[in-house]
């Protein structure tokens, strides 16, 4: 039997990986269309294009030391590849977070700060614009920022996003099976040439071994994620641990 399941998880994966399906989800109505990045002598600009008007929540963490935007749900129009960094900024990363959040996650080179954001109506060859300004500072006033700032809870959603994909029978002579499908959200995992996110795979991969799994046996088959969300390890691990399953396989 492990075998067969070995096997068949690497057909799906191969399988997977030449699909071509859409990675974003269309319905949300706020589009970001553009990142833009680059460093002026005093402060780095990060310029987010946007279909409609809004406004951030901003807050910063340290270690490492980051800049967060949350953002209503969202469609990021943007390639998620590596980038050079530009001032203050390493990376960024985006993704949404948890219902009804989207993230863009800045990966700071050290500690910077707000030094002021604001909004850009749109013009004829612009559209809605919201522009943030990061400066360099030391680490004594980004913490004493960071601890004024708005903080948000960094942490995944209860078990309401897990998902039993079984029938609603008795399953209590059938083996519990926890289908684990890594990264998501903000973290996308790796990015294929053309890019496409390993993260899209990770999550149509469980899904569909669930259902393969249903006509192999009576088995109970759960998911810790059945959305593009991001989940912490240690999230995972618990949802395993709440349904009492019998065998956990992260894909």
């Amino acid at each position: 039997m492990r075998l067969f399941l070995t096997f068949i998880c690497g057909l799906f994966w191969i399988e997977s990986w030449s699909t071509t399906s859409a990675i974003a989800d269309s319905s949300h109505e706020l589009k970001v269309t553009e990142i833009r990045t680059w460093e002026h002598p005093d402060y780095t600009r990060l310029v987010l294009e946007l279909t409609s008007e809004v406004r951030p929540d901003i807050f910063l963490i340290s270690n490492p030391y980051r800049v967060v935007l949350d953002l209503p749900p969202a469609e990021f129009l943007v390639p998620m590849e590596p980038r050079k960094g530009v001032g203050v900024i390493k990376n960024y990363r985006f993704g949404l977070f948890e219902p009804g959040i989207s993230r863009l996650v800045i990966d700071l080179t050290g500690p910077a700060i707000v030094k002021k954001s604001f909004i850009l109506p749109p013009t004829e060859q612009k559209p809605h614009r919201f522009v943030l300004d990061l400066r360099a500072t030391t680490k004594e006033e980004f913490l004493a920022t960071a601890t004024g700032s708005q903080i948000k809870r960094n942490s995944a959603p209860e078990a309401t996003e897990n998902t039993d994909i079984t029938n609603q029978e008795n399953h209590s002579h059938s083996l519990t099976i926890v289908l684990d499908a890594g990264h998501g959200g903000v973290d996308p995992g790796a990015i294929g040439k053309n890019g496409f996110y390993e993260k899209t795979v990770a999550l149509a991969a469980p899904k569909e071994l669930g259902q393969m799994l249903q006509v192999i046996g009576p088995y109970k088959v759960v998911l810790t994620r059945n959305t593009d969300i991001y989940l912490p390890l240690r999230q995972r691990v618990a949802v395993a641990r709440r349904v009492k399953g019998d065998l956990f396989i992260s894909i």
